[in-house]
């Protein structure tokens, strides 16, 4: 997987607008919150639309959360961690 596929996802755009290239590649491998959610989403090929479907959240909730305007909470994060089969300590280190 590489950069250029994930630009599809905002948080990664945003990433490569503020910080270029080169130091975006640097960053998604030890990546945050909203970045490790996009590769997920990448590897288990699913949309945000489909990622809210399946944490029965409303997609506008999902898109504060990708943009850090809105911390997860533990149901958040226990929804998240079913989805993408992870367990719930993984996620919480992100945050």
């Amino acid at each position: 997987m590489t950069i250029e596929n994930l630009m599809n996802y905002r948080p990664i755009r945003r990433i490569v607008k503020e910080h270029g290239m080169v130091k975006a590649k640097e960053l998604i491998k030890e990546p945050n919150f909203p970045i490790w959610v996009c590769l997920k989403m990448e590897q288990f090929e699913i949309s945000q639309r489909e990622l809210a479907n399946r944490m029965s959240m409303d997609e506008s909730l999902l898109s504060r959360l990708l943009s850090e305007q809105r911390k997860p909470n533990v149901d958040h994060i226990k929804a998240l961690a079913y989805v993408f089969e992870v367990e719930i300590s993984e996620i919480w280190k992100l945050i």
